[in-house]
Order: C-alpha cells, then structure tokens, then sequence
C-alpha cells in the first residue's frame, strides 16, 4: 500500500481524533498551529502537531521526518507542570507504538527511534508539553505507469496504456479483491453503528492497595474496566459553543436529547443551584451514576470504602449497589469539568444535593504514604492531601454505562 503525504497526514488526524487524550490536531508548522483558534475564538488542548521537516528520495520508500509535538496549557502558577509532561511523553510513546501497528506497518517503515525533547514555554497560551523527531521510510516504487504521463510520450514511449490490476480492502478492512485497470468492484455494505462511546477519566494510578475499595484496588478488580461500542454512532462530547458546555453534549444522549446530566428516567437537569436533593443522576459525558444520598453526612476515608461497597439505592424501580469511591480525576470531571482540555467551568454540587461548592470530598487514592489520601479541599480545583481520619462530605459513583 502507498501512500501520499496527504494521505499521511489523514492517517495522523486519524490518530488525533481516536486518541481520547488529544483534542486539536495541526499538520504544519507549529506557529501556525498557535494561531489558529475555534470558531468560539478559543485554542484547545492537548494539542497533537504533526510537522514534516524533509524528505529524501530513494528508488523503493521516500523517507521523510516528522517533528511531532504534544502540548497543553500549563495553569497559572505551573502546579500541573509535571503531571502535563508526563502525559505528553506517554501520548508521544502511544503515537510511536501505533507506527508499528498493522496498519501503519502496510506503508512505512520506522527508520529511527523517537528522539524525544521536553519544553516548558511561558510565550503564547504557557505551554508545557514535549517534541518527538521521526523519520518514517514511506513505500513507493518506480511504477511508470502511476506517472501522470500522456500516451506514448517521449519521456516514456514503452509506458503501457493499460495499469495493473488494483487490489481493493473492502470495508471490514480484511477482505481484499482485484480489480482491473478501468473495471468496477463492489464493496460490502460497512458495518452498523450503534451506541455512545463515553469519555472516561484517567483512573487512580496507585499499584499499592491499602483497602479494599481504595483506587489500586478498583483499578486491580474491573471496577474501571470500559468496554465501548465496536462501532458507535459517536463519541460524547461537550458542546463548547452553548454558554454552559460543561451542561450540554454536542450530540444526543441515551435518551435523546443533549444535556449531559438527567435523572434517572431521562429528564435533563440544565440548572444548577435550586438546592434540591437528586439520590441518583446520570451523566452522559462520563457514563457516571452519582450519588450523594447521604446527602451531608461526613465520613472517614475507611467507612466511606465500606459505605460505597455496601450502598443500595432503588430509582424509579432500578436498584443499584455497584457503587465506588471515584478517584481525583474523576472528581476533576464532575467538579471542575477537567477533560484534558485546561477549561474549567466549576460544577456547583447543587446540581445533586443541598451541598455548596465549598464542600471536601475524599478521593480512593492514597498519597505519600498508608495514613494520607488525595482529596478536593473545599471546592478548590487543586489536588491535596488530608489524613484518612479526617472526615469529609461522601460522594459515590458507578458505572451507569458499561
């Protein structure tokens, strides 16, 4: 299979666009990939930019290197600096993996390591991110007859008139047949798709487990464990051109219509702040049910374990008791809208409860040591840290969608 540079980069906005970390793609420089904006006026982020820098020329590949670089908006004050390169890096590891896949492996070969470089840049939006150089050996071949050629030109007069028989992948992307130079084939009706893909934050990355219940402990046990649809209609999505986005979805929900958190029998909840007690809501972006029927009842960390694995609530006739207590990054997309994006729109928890914005909630993860936990300390959109005895408001998810 050969492949064109336009057809190279379609394979890299492919990876952009299936890859659920990265959230903009540029192919080109990368100055004029930071001055590109949406239609909202806004740059997103984490930014994937793909810039070929030269080509050389060989009778069976044309070898080209890449400058491929990751980046996101650092906050202010750089806390997440870290955390921001790192997740760049194993995005750049992901994309050098997926070179050696079948499918890229049927038109390139890699012809060096991933030299990769880390920067911290407090220009345009403060970015932080990392740079890999590639250089992939493209297959071609020396085939007069894909030469825009007219017939019998002097440059090649033997050239035949007649091309090779093409060969055709059908739409399962396995099935392979001939066609001939000027005939016609017919390919299989592509596969039915059905379903939403949801987004689904980073789960807690602890190896130790200190409890049953705790984040290495879910992670270890399948609590996390997603599989999405083979072939979904679409991926959920926020909508960041509705004035709320972190309300709204760019596309239906299981019940059709487009807000991102409704009660258990469908009816959206588009407000915040009317203070009323929901014991169950669903949200459509993550495929979270959340509870906080112990509506402002404290606990320590260890009761809340045993209260999420014990918990049963019954909803318009459903009953469900697969409970857990989320870790940071799932708070972070609840609480703070946190989709790897940097935009932060602050998710009062009165859309659930009676609660107000400034409560504490315990994350499953331990930090730094046995006795300490990760938690959200009064609605502030940062990571901290608080002993496991302390007590805190009690939230709890599970997975509504699975």
């Amino acid at each position: 299979m050969l492949k064109s540079l336009n057809q190279i980069k379609s394979e890299f906005q492919t990876i952009a666009n299936d890859h659920r970390q990265i959230n903009n793609f540029w192919f080109g420089s990368i100055l004029d990939a930071l001055k590109r904006k949406d239609a909202a006026g806004r740059r997103l982020y984490k930014y994937l930019i793909v810039t070929p820098t030269n080509t050389t020329q060989s009778r069976n590949y044309t070898g080209t290197t890449f400058l491929i670089t990751v980046c996101d908006r650092v906050l202010k004050g750089a806390e997440d600096k870290d955390d921001i390169l790192s997740d760049c890096v194993q995005i750049l590891n992901d994309i050098y993996a997926t070179f050696f896949a079948e499918r890229w492996q049927q038109f390139v070969d890699v012809e060096s390591d991933g030299n990769t470089t880390l920067f911290v840049d407090d220009t345009m939006d403060g970015l932080a991110g990392a740079t890999m150089q590639i250089q992939l050996k493209i297959f071609s071949e020396d085939n007069t007859c894909a030469i825009p050629y007219i017939n019998n030109s002097p440059i090649n007069p033997d050239a035949p008139t007649v091309c090779e028989v093409a060969t055709i992948t059908d739409s399962d992307g396995v099935t392979t047949f001939e066609v001939a130079s000027g005939g016609t084939g017919a390919c299989t009706v592509a596969v039915t798709q059905s379903g939403i893909e949801y987004y689904k934050p980073t789960p807690p990355k602890g190896a130790t487990s200190y409890a049953v219940g705790d984040g290495a402990w879910n992670v270890q046990n399948g609590v996390y464990d997603y599989t999405p649809p083979a072939y979904p209609l679409y991926r959920a999505k926020l909508d960041y051109t509705h004035a709320t986005p972190f309300l709204w979805l760019e596309n239906n929900n299981a019940f059709g219509n487009k807000a991102r958190y409704t009660l258990n029998d469908g009816t959206p909840l588009t407000t915040v702040g009317d203070n009323t007690v929901r014991p169950y809501v669903i949200d459509h972006y993550t495929g979270y049910g959340i509870t906080s029927v112990i509506d402002g009842t404290v606990a320590d960390w260890a009761t809340q374990l045993t209260n999420a694995t014990a918990l049963s609530i019954t909803v318009d006739s459903d009953t469900y008791n697969d409970f857990f207590l989320g870790g940071m990054d799932d708070h972070w997309t609840i609480l703070y809208n946190y989709d790897r994006r940097r935009v932060y729109q602050t998710l009062p928890w009165e859309l659930f409860t009676t609660l107000n914005t400034n409560v504490s909630i315990f994350s499953s993860e331990t930090s730094y040591s046995s006795s300490s936990a990760q938690y959200i300390a009064d609605g502030t959109p940062r990571n901290a840290i608080v002993a496991k005895t302390a007590s805190v408001v009690q939230v709890y998810y599970r997975q509504h969608y699975t």
